[in-house]
């Protein structure tokens, strides 16, 4: 029997595409996440560059439970359709229901994980990006209306005034790869 085993991210967390995602390295077994060893702020921009940042409950929660929604969901599916198989009509079709929910809800969980405008603004200020350039990204992808955002954006200043004002999107080298090791 293989076993696949290292480190791998998951739990993938407040996506605002084109600029950052949150998500947790994970010992993994088999690709089922075990133990996080760590969160990164990663920077969406197709190089895979990021920042350690605190370890994130939010993405480490969704980590784990899409891995049970999902294994879940097609393990109960598996299952109503061999009790179909034996006649068994009303546990098979319950079996399979709450089977596709599972799976269902695995999709549905990158939806429910984005961030609201404010987790956005905080956590943007751990990686030194700008409050404009998040302001930007909501006008431009309509998340909220301009007066909404400069209500934002004031409460989000009165509280944060060491946020550095720049227009590249900076990250630390400290982000590697995680690393794949396969034993017999």
């Amino acid at each position: 029997m293989i076993y696949i085993f290292g480190t791998k991210t998951y739990g993938k967390v407040d996506h605002l595409p084109g600029l950052f995602y949150v998500s947790t390295s994970f010992l993994h077994v088999n690709f089922v996440p075990l133990f996080p060893t760590g969160s990164y702020l990663i920077i969406d921009d197709g190089k895979e560059r990021g920042m350690k940042i605190g370890i994130s409950g939010k993405s480490i929660f969704f980590a784990w439970m899409r891995a049970i929604t999902l294994a879940g969901g097609i393990v109960l599916t598996c299952l109503g359709v061999f009790k179909l198989a034996k006649h068994h009509l009303p546990a098979a079709l319950i079996m399979i229901a709450v089977g596709m929910l599972g799976v269902l809800f695995f999709f549905l969980s990158y939806k429910l994980a984005r961030p609201g405008p404010k987790r956005a603004l905080r956590i943007a200020g751990q990686a030194g990006i700008a409050p404009e350039i998040l302001a930007r990204y909501f006008v431009e992808t309509n998340m909220l209306q301009p007066d909404e955002l400069e209500q934002l954006l004031t409460e989000y200043r009165a509280y944060d005034d060491a946020v550095p004002v720049e227009e590249a999107l900076p990250a630390d080298d400290d982000y590697e790869q995680p690393r794949r090791q396969y034993r017999n």
